[in-house]
């Protein structure tokens, strides 16, 4: 016979396992891996209008950084059994791979056996283990979390107190928009400015069209090529000295969800048309996790720019394109379009 309190408890139990029945977990939110920026924090960059969408990006980072490493281990293992068990799951992720990475693999067992290929799919594997690795404890990384910011507004507001320097810089608190602050003002006015310390004087930082700013602000300044032709604007920005990812307004144009849009792929679809928020921030992570470069973009700057393995695992958008392909895995990417997988491989 049970007692009262532990009819409560299997009561509560069930509740909780009903629950779990219900509402699935969905991963790690966003705001647990980085330091979101809200209104309330008054540092610019606000994701308040965009919170739905923030606290689904890192659970589908993970999600295609894992389906990317389980593929480099399939071509890493060779197949059990009969020589055809899985064989077009293998020559998926190959064919993938050879155009993204620039690895050779043998045709008859479908997997990488050449020293240079298999120390090139390491590398590879060891990036992706460091994004994982930041998502499980952000705070053990130098300097803790990442800010995230949604757009470049942060930079209307100073950044640092520099409390060590004489006491006229004292009063300007982290958050003062920089038209209040008279030591950025010259013969020219700035709306958007930030600026650090350097030794004993302060160190100006002004937006310039040579280093990609703008006077107008971040995400108005300079031009990148995609596939051949000129994008504007930017879609994010890395600062690695100041810890921070922030968004530009043409990402929340995009697809909000890379787990949703997977379930409406066409066949013929473009690769390039599935970027989300998701694969953005992995994108920018990268640069954060282990100094990426941004070589080229696009899909045909990944495939036809990059002709050597050591470019690819230093490209940013490689891994970004690889871990997409690999999470979308009912369809082939290798052309760049959605094809059907084949009925013999």
């Amino acid at each position: 016979m049970l007692i009262s309190s532990q009819w409560q408890f299997l009561l509560f139990l069930g509740s909780v396992l009903l629950g779990w029945l219900i509402h699935p977990a969905h991963g790690t939110t966003t705001d647990q891996v980085f330091d979101v920026q809200l209104a309330r924090d008054n540092n610019g960059g606000d994701c308040d209008a965009h919170l739905s969408v923030v606290n689904l990006m890192s659970s589908e980072v993970e999600a295609m950084v894992k389906a990317a490493t389980d593929a480099i281990n399939t071509l890493l293992t060779a197949p059990e059994g009969s020589a055809l068990k899985g064989r077009k799951e293998r020559l998926r992720i190959a064919m993938m791979a050879e155009k993204l990475w620039k690895i050779k693999y043998t045709k008859l067992k479908l997997t990488v056996e050449d020293k240079n290929s298999i120390k090139t799919l390491d590398a590879i594997k060891k990036n992706y283990g460091k994004i994982q690795e930041y998502i499980d404890d952000p705070n053990a990384s130098d300097g803790g979390k990442f800010r995230f910011a949604c757009d470049d507004s942060w930079a209307q507001r100073v950044e640092k107190l520099p409390t060590d320097l004489h006491f006229q810089y004292v009063q300007y608190k982290k958050g003062t928009p920089v038209k209040e602050v008279d030591i950025l003002k010259g013969d020219k006015e700035f709306d958007y400015a930030w600026y650090n310390t350097g030794g004993k004087t302060i160190e100006q930082q002004y937006m310039t069209f040579q280093n990609g700013w703008h006077p107008d602000g971040p995400c108005q300044g300079g031009t990148r090529e995609v596939n051949g032709k000129e994008y504007e604007p930017i879609q994010a920005q890395t600062q690695q000295e100041r810890i921070m990812i922030y968004f530009c307004p043409i990402v929340w144009k995009m697809k909000e969800s890379l787990a949703s849009s997977a379930k409406n792929v066409k066949k013929k679809d473009l690769l390039d048309d599935y970027r989300t928020p998701s694969s953005v921030l992995l994108h920018e992570m990268t640069h954060q996790l282990f100094r990426s470069q941004d070589t080229t973009y696009g899909w045909k700057g990944c495939v036809n720019k990059i002709t050597t393995a050591d470019d690819a695992v230093g490209n940013a958008d490689t891994y970004t394109f690889f871990g997409m392909a690999m999470y979308m895995d009912k369809w082939w990417w290798d052309s760049g379009r959605a094809q059907s997988p084949p009925f013999i491989a």
